[in-house]
């Protein structure tokens, strides 16, 4: 059965529409919690941030291999 169209165009609308509007608030509150401070502490705040989301892509990149390799290696000796 093939998907329908619309459906397809309108799931990707709403998800793209809604991780853009996520990382605008996420964003915020990083700029919020800084403050007024000068503007080396929002480099450094942006570099945590940038850091631990390349992170985790790496580790949500890593895991699954590793788990097949230990489940595979648990069930099958």
């Amino acid at each position: 059965m093939q998907p329908n169209l619309f459906g397809l165009i309108t799931g990707m609308v709403l998800h793209l529409t809604s991780y853009s509007f996520g990382t605008i608030l996420f964003y915020g509150q990083g700029a919020a919690l800084v403050g007024t401070s000068c503007e080396r502490d929002h480099l450094r705040f942006a570099g945590l941030r940038e850091t631990g989301a390349l992170g985790g892509i790496v580790l949500a990149a890593i895991l699954p291999g590793l788990l097949g390799a230990y489940l595979a290696m648990l069930f099958l000796g």
